[in-house]
């Protein structure tokens, strides 16, 4: 058992915490921009599909269809993804910081990607025959128009599958070799070319632009990790020419271990959309679109913010863990949660209080009309409860994958599947499509309590405590103060217009509530800001020096 002292307070930091710490919020601020960028294209092109084709038959389609080249290329093979995540667990005990990979690490990295190429472009070919009878086991049959049209979908993007597997082990050996730049900036290589297609493509019914364009923009993502890669030593060919011989069983046999589970996980997460897939279905057309796109605008902020801690804290966990640097490892836990909730917990006031005018403001134009305008502000208001527990799980995960212990995630997300369906089963009857989006926040809260718990009765006496009450504390202290950042909000775009009034101003509905919005904005931050500082929440002051010395830098 671990002291309560110990788990109560702030993790007692190393001598090299201070540079440590610059060292990940400048990693963390170069993500952040690279991926930034990234989700902004995403969202223009976001913009662009609903402009052109609303929420209706062709993105229902082309967003059930999709599923599966996503669970390759961004589930499986993105950053964070099982294969990064495994390949980045084991290589950063292989390869020393500054360090260029030694022959033993290039071999085994080599025949990795081999290994991964072959059963992944297999997995693609079985994708490619049996495209209708996969679309019809997800969909049924009960509307034979979409399964015909998702199914063909399915066929033109099945190769992106075999892309997936190769991306992720590419931006593991990258993200080893710390080089950021591609594995953060190669999505945008995908939304690029999906803007550019919907701009010069006419629209048809079908909307199968969507699906070329997505296989295009797949294969150029794998291309942009390949000279840099390659440049490291990192070539598949090389294994090839040796004859398969002599194969590092061990390497891959470890990789197998780590990745496993993680698979598992991950298609567990899978079937949870298709668990939402068949209820969607229940409902009007252009559902399952709203409920993507609620989940897109939501990924834009929290997917920057996860990606830009994540990516430089999930090695520092690996090589804490090897070096036995517990008290390093309790360190970043407890700086990456905690800024990543100091971050997120405004956003989640944002999201109830203006959800609706904002998605109107942005995408009710073209085909996207009043009732599409509905179905995506009631998702997204549910789906917004799931942040502060979101970052808080992704991080746990991680903490058990740099311990070796994928199997402990596999088994919360297993209870997972029965928890959604049941939420499911009784929000959907009360909140129609909001309910299914509530679940999802509820299962991820449900997931970051277990995660939490077991990493502390796992692994807690072998660390000496992760600082779960510590974290604990701080949640109800960031939540307080968030409370007090929505008054603000309010506040601010209530007494707005009262203002303009009686100053005789008269200003185009949009632009008042614009500038409501934004005085809303300008007082909520103060009133969060403040009640940080006297509820001494100390993670707050590595945010703010952090961003004062980007402004001082410009």
């Amino acid at each position: 058992m671990t002291s309560s002292n110990t788990d109560a307070t702030m993790p007692t930091p190393t001598a090299e915490t201070p540079a440590a710490t610059e060292s990940i919020f400048k990693a963390a601020t170069f993500i952040a921009v690279l991926t930034l960028i990234s989700k902004a294209l995403g969202f223009i092109r976001d913009w662009q599909i609903f402009h052109v084709f609303g929420a209706s038959l062709a993105t229902d389609a082309y967003f059930a269809a999709v599923q599966l080249p996503w669970y390759s290329l961004i589930l499986v093979g993105g950053l964070g993804g099982p294969f990064h995540s495994a390949v980045v667990a084991l290589f950063s005990k292989w390869v020393q910081p500054g360090q260029p990979p030694g022959a033993a690490a290039i071999r085994k990295a080599n025949q990795l990607l081999t290994v991964v190429g072959l059963v992944f472009m297999a997995i693609a070919v079985g994708v490619w025959v049996y495209a209708t009878p996969i679309m019809q086991l997800f969909l049924g049959s009960q509307r034979p128009e979409l399964l015909a049209l998702s199914a063909q979908h399915l066929r033109i993007m099945a190769p992106v599958l075999f892309f997936g597997g190769w991306i992720g082990v590419f931006y593991g050996l990258l993200n080893v070799a710390q080089h950021y730049f591609w594995p953060s900036m190669a999505p945008a290589v995908m939304n690029v070319v999906m803007i550019g297609a919907l701009a010069l493509t006419p629209a048809t019914p079908e909307g199968t632009v969507l699906a070329w364009a997505t296989l295009i923009g797949g294969g150029l993502q794998l291309l942009a990790q390949l000279p840099t890669t390659w440049l490291k030593g990192f070539n598949p060919l090389k294994f090839g020419k040796a004859g398969f011989a002599p194969l590092e069983k061990s390497a891959l046999k470890g990789f197998g271990e780590l990745v496993f589970p993680m698979l598992l996980g991950t298609t567990i997460g899978q079937l949870l959309v298709f668990v939402d897939l068949f209820f969607v279905n229940q409902l009007a057309e252009g559902g399952w679109s709203a409920i993507v796109l609620s989940n897109r605008l939501l990924q834009l902020p929290i997917g920057v913010l996860q990606t830009a801690m994540l990516v430089p804290l999930f090695p520092r966990f690996g090589r804490a863990v090897a070096d036995k640097n517990w008290a390093g490892l309790r360190t970043d836990l407890a700086n990456g949660v905690v800024t990543l909730w100091i971050i997120g917990a405004p956003m989640v006031a944002v999201l109830w209080l203006a959800g609706q005018p904002l998605v109107a403001m942005v995408f009710q134009h073209g085909e996207f009309d009043s009732s599409d305008t509905a179905m995506v502000a009631l998702a997204l208001s549910f789906q917004a409860l799931q942040i502060l527990p979101y970052f808080a799980r992704d991080t746990f995960t991680r903490v058990f994958y740099a311990m070796e212990d994928s199997l402990t995630p596999l088994w919360v997300s297993l209870l997972a599947i029965a928890v959604k369906f049941a939420c499911n089963w009784v929000f959907v009857g009360w909140f129609d499509l909001g309910g299914i989006t509530l679940s999802t926040s509820v299962i991820t809260l449900v997931n970051m309590v277990l995660l939490g718990g077991l990493l502390s009765a796992k692994h807690g006496k072998q660390v000496g405590g992760f600082g779960l009450k510590y974290l604990g504390k701080r949640l109800w202290q960031i939540v307080l103060a968030s409370v007090l950042f929505g008054v603000g909000l309010w506040a601010g775009q209530g007494v707005t217009p009262v203002v303009l009034d009686a100053l005789s101003l008269t200003l185009p509905t949009l632009v008042q509530w614009g500038v409501g919005f934004t005085v809303g904005l300008l007082l909520g931050a103060v009133l969060y800001v403040v009640a940080l500082s006297l509820l001494k929440v100390s993670e707050m002051t590595l945010v703010t020096q952090r961003v004062q010395a980007m402004i001082d830098k410009r």
